[in-house]
């Protein structure tokens, strides 16, 4: 399971060289002039639980998902010049599910790798050729990128996270998350995390503007949890701005269905939990083998009782509400909100 919260502070000093960012590029590669030109700057992560894909950016930092790095201090990486022990992670951004690594440290390496070319995903339009590039199912020693192509299908625009993700044809798997979305010029359009969706056969890419300025935002060491009570059951303080929510990114796997929420004001402000489809839709309910027969008589009967479980309000003094909920596997948003008339901090 993945939890991500709304969040963030200012800083600068992670900006990306705009020598790098060359929006409006109309060079347009062969397939494997694409590959030769962005597979160089794009990078293997390794954690003692999981593996994921990543990219070097002009300021020395990778860029990869959150859920990648997940509370891990460091990682491993395998670059096109070789392997890289114990580089530390810098922040993690949950909101947007983005983490950066580095700086790296190039005199352990034979050379440096290329820094990536940025571009702009607002330069696209529906139908040209894209393809994405990373390191989806690697298990060999020394990891080799791989790219696969497609189309861009649309545009989507997701409900209380305010960011855009790139839908593509460009198959998805496992490992690819934090690899990179470049068009026919070679240029880094989008960072790939919200994941595949194979019964439809496409894929969902962050688009590189609300990459950029998520990271410009983010101070060393920001996104780590306060408190860790136990696997799977993490803790986190927010401000919740005037009369406003922030949304938690959830992702549940078939192997772990349940979700428990508990959110309280540390103001006794009266807050509310509401928990939706990452594109703004009421969730479908998991239920086990034998569970329907068990609870109701009548299998119609569980359409009634859905909308409820969704959404918790039942004090209006302070009181912690909670949810526990059993979601089909996908994505979530898990909205945490207030009607006060000043920021509130609240503890999830």
């Amino acid at each position: 399971m993945l939890v991500t919260a709304c969040g963030g502070s200012d800083s600068t000093e992670l900006e990306v060289s705009q020598d790098k960012v060359l929006a409006g590029k109309t060079t347009q590669l062969t397939p494997a002039e694409v590959f030769a030109a962005a597979a160089p700057s794009v990078v293997f992560v390794e954690v003692p639980d999981g593996t994921g894909s990543g990219v070097l950016l002009s300021n020395g930092y990778v860029v990869t998902n959150a859920h990648v790095v997940g509370h891990y201090p460091t990682v491993r990486l395998f670059t096109s010049l070789g392997e890289m022990t114990d580089v530390p992670v810098y922040a993690k951004d949950w909101s947007t599910d983005l983490a950066l690594i580095g700086p790296l440290r190039f005199d352990e390496l034979d050379g440096e790798i290329p820094a990536v070319d940025v571009g702009s995903s607002a330069t696209l339009a529906t139908g040209d050729g894209v393809y994405l590039i990373g390191y989806p199912g690697e298990v060999e020693t020394e990891p080799v990128p791989a790219m696969t192509s497609g189309i861009l299908s649309r545009r989507r625009v997701a409900p209380c996270l305010g960011m855009t993700f790139l839908q593509t044809d460009a198959m998805l798997a496992s490992g690819q998350s934090g690899g990179v979305l470049v068009d026919a010029s070679g240029q880094v359009i989008g960072i790939s995390g919200l994941g595949g969706f194979a019964d439809t056969n496409f894929g969902l890419v962050l688009a590189v503007e609300d990459v950029l300025a998520a990271i410009e935002g983010l101070d060393e060491g920001s996104g780590n949890f306060l408190m860790t009570e136990s696997e799977g059951s993490l803790s986190q303080s927010v401000e919740v701005p005037i009369n406003d929510s922030v949304g938690y990114l959830v992702e549940i796997t078939k192997d772990q269905p349940f979700l428990a929420v508990t959110a309280s004001s540390s103001d006794g402000e009266d807050i509310w939990i509401n928990i939706y489809t990452w594109d703004g839709f009421p969730p479908v309910w998991h239920w086990g083998q034998g569970e329907v027969d068990y609870i109701y008589d009548d299998i119609d009967a569980r359409d009634e009782a859905q909308p409820g479980f969704f959404f918790a309000d039942a004090f209006e003094d302070g009181t912690a509400e909670s949810l526990e909920v059993s979601l089909e596997p996908g994505i979530y948003v898990v909205a945490i909100g207030t009607n006060s008339h000043s920021p509130t901090t609240v503890s999830v």
